[in-house]
């Protein structure tokens, strides 16, 4: 049964394998399994031009934004940028390239679930 984890802007739902290291100061958390592959991290900022005109796929969710993935020899990058409230969430999940896919279901399922604190859960 997934968890909440919940800041004062944003909220998203973790499956129970999953687990965070958070810094309330820097406004960063990681989220990532114990015994995985890889590392999702969200970042929150003031409201910026850079977001605003990120290049990407849109992300398809419950907060507007953009999406991509880079490749490079040995990692696996993918990038969201986000709206959220007057904030924007760079959402960024990382893995060696040979790792490439193992959490993508996990990882999308938790990118679908990140909402408004404010907004009602699903």
């Amino acid at each position: 049964m997934p968890r909440l984890y919940q800041t004062k802007t944003w909220k998203l739902r973790i499956p129970d394998a999953w687990a965070f290291r958070d810094d309330p100061e820097q406004q960063l958390v990681t989220f990532f399994r114990p015994d995985g592959v890889g590392l999702l991290t969200v970042l929150t900022t003031d409201q910026s031009a850079q977001g605003q005109n990120a290049k990407g796929e849109d992300f398809c969710g419950r907060l507007r934004g953009k999406m991509w993935t880079t490749k490079g020899s040995d990692r696996i990058f993918r990038g969201w940028s986000l709206s959220c409230c007057d904030r924007w969430l760079y959402v960024h999940y990382t893995c060696a390239a040979k790792n490439a896919g193992l959490e993508d279901a996990e990882v999308d399922e938790i990118l679908q679930s990140i909402e408004e604190s404010g907004a009602q859960a699903a």
